[in-house]
């Protein structure tokens, strides 16, 4: 999360966030995962890391006191920079900023019983694109917001920022597909019915992760080639959505939880990394 973000402010020319924002972004992903996997109900059928989760249960709550303190810390110093400059921007930026938290909120859901509950969790086909576009928007929006911001920049959106956050909304929902192939038993289990669930293994990657990471990559060329990048630049960002397309052929084959774990959320890296070098060459 925290690359990603410092990758799209490289590529967009735009200025680093404070060190502030990194750090709550970093616990704040931290306490939004954890509270996921410990809420987590327990499938009928194995699942390693939900029983990890269950074995260490008291040691995360404890790990999470601490990493929501300096959450809550490093909002408060955010807070009290910026609150002076708010009043600044404009309403479409706004809606902008506040549509991710309240995307991400409601992923959760919202409500105490089970029938009246609005979760977006729930939604089989949608859940791997509304965590995308809760992930793209925190590492596209927010971190460009803060550092203009913080050098008294134009804090309105522009077309290349809004192309790179369809960009890594693409790509992240893709890595979230691929993750639901993980989860395949405990989904149906559940009756969640998400793309594996419903289609299958062979046509989820053949005919859905397959098709989109091309027309992801076909997307970037274009804009590459429209904007004039050097060909360093677009050879080190083609390198994620080549791997992704590998790492889709690879799913065909039952892997252990930790290629999941390593792979997929390794790609992320890697993309930001590339993205990172690509803009420095």
């Amino acid at each position: 999360m925290v690359l990603l973000s410092i990758e799209s402010a490289i590529q967009l020319a735009a200025p680093l966030a404070s060190i502030d924002y990194y750090v709550a972004v970093f616990c704040g992903t931290v306490l939004y995962y954890t509270y996921a996997y410990l809420s987590d109900k327990q499938p009928n059928t194995p699942n390693e890391r939900s029983d990890w989760y269950s074995a260490n249960k008291s040691n995360i709550k404890t790990a999470r006191f601490y990493v929501g303190s300096i959450f809550l810390a490093s909002t408060a110093v955010l807070m009290q920079l910026f609150f002076r400059y708010l009043v600044a921007v404009s309403i479409g930026t706004w809606l902008a900023l506040f549509s991710i938290p309240t995307v991400a909120i409601l992923y959760y859901g919202i409500g105490n019983s089970s029938k009246n509950k609005v979760n977006l969790r729930n939604t089989g086909w949608l859940k791997p694109f509304i965590i995308g576009f809760v992930w793209a928007g925190v590492v596209t929006i927010y971190p460009i917001f803060i550092g203009k911001l913080f050098k008294r920049l134009p804090l309105d959106i522009t077309i290349f920022q809004g192309l790179l956050f369809v960009k890594n909304w693409l790509f992240i929902s893709m890595l979230c597909i691929m993750f639901d192939i993980k989860d395949y038993a405990s989904d149906a289990n559940f009756e969640l019915k998400t793309f594996v669930v419903s289609f299958g293994l062979k046509k989820t990657i053949t005919h859905i992760l397959l098709p989109i990471s091309i027309v992801g990559l076909g997307s970037y060329l274009f804009v590459a080639y429209r904007n004039h990048f050097n060909y360093s630049r677009i050879a080190m960002n083609a390198i994620p959505f080549v791997l992704l397309i590998i790492v889709a052929n690879s799913m065909k084959k039952r892997r252990d939880i930790f290629y999941y774990l390593v792979i997929i959320d390794g790609l992320m890296l890697v993309k930001a990394l590339c993205g990172i070098a690509g803009s420095i060459l």
